[in-house]
């Protein structure tokens, strides 16, 4: 994305340049169909009608589904489960019931007043936070389990040397789930951090950077982009 944040545009010119940039890659990323697996969401669930009653964003259930089947299947090495841009550190719940000998880590590049709440709240596993930047995860090498990250990585100025870092980190056989926006997001979003991701240019991005993609899915497809358009743009 030409380093031009939308977080902090100052002017027309870097708008329009930004809007620019996110059209080239829609034409850029077509045709080029690196294989996914679409996740549905059952809205006749009681739990899924309740939260859209509350006014939940389809994107979010359809976030929080997919995060919940992967944590459930795949953390199951030992070490600690590692969260990129965890906010309010509420996507450790996600984890908490992968068993004994993980820990949760939830880093940002800002503290927010949720931590404390979130590492009283009795969870099966221990809870840590940390102010550091992804550039430099200040961890040891080879030391984590699973790698988290929910619509973290677009807001990152340097994105190949953030999954370098990730590289770095994890140890043979770790797991790692990253959801972020589409490209296609452009025109719900339109102005939102420095970057959206086709499927091909995610798995060219991880391969280049010595990581194994096993799996890219779709949240919701046309459907549910519409909805979200509808309900949220």
């Amino acid at each position: 994305m030409a380093g031009i944040c939308s977080d902090i545009l100052s002017s027309g010119t870097n708008r329009r340049r930004y809007l620019a940039d996110g059209l080239r890659q829609i034409v850029h990323s077509i045709g080029r169909r690196y294989p996914v697996q679409p996740v549905r969401l059952n809205f006749d669930s009681e739990e899924v009608r309740s939260k859209i009653r509350e006014g939940a964003s389809p994107m979010r259930l359809y976030t929080c589904a997919l995060a919940g089947q992967v944590a459930a299947k795949h953390v199951c090495l030992e070490g600690p489960i590692c969260d990129i841009g965890c906010g309010s550190g509420s996507h450790f719940r996600f984890f908490e019931n992968c068993g004994a000998g993980h820990i949760y880590l939830g880093l940002d590049v800002s503290s927010n007043p949720s931590w404390h709440s979130q590492r009283a709240s009795g969870s099966n596993i221990p809870c840590r936070f940390a102010q550091m930047s992804a550039v430099d995860l200040g961890l040891a090498s080879n030391s984590l389990a699973f790698m988290f990250s929910s619509n973290a990585l677009e807001h990152v100025p340097n994105i190949q040397q953030v999954i370098s870092e990730m590289a770095r980190t994890m140890h043979p056989g770790a797991y790692g789930l990253h959801i972020v926006p589409g490209v296609w997001s452009l025109f719900l979003y339109m102005f939102h951090g420095y970057r959206r991701f086709s499927p091909q240019g995610l798995a060219d991005l991880f391969l280049q950077l010595g990581l194994e993609v096993a799996q890219i899915w779709s949240l919701g497809g046309l459907p549910s982009f519409a909805l979200h358009f509808v309900w949220v743009t």
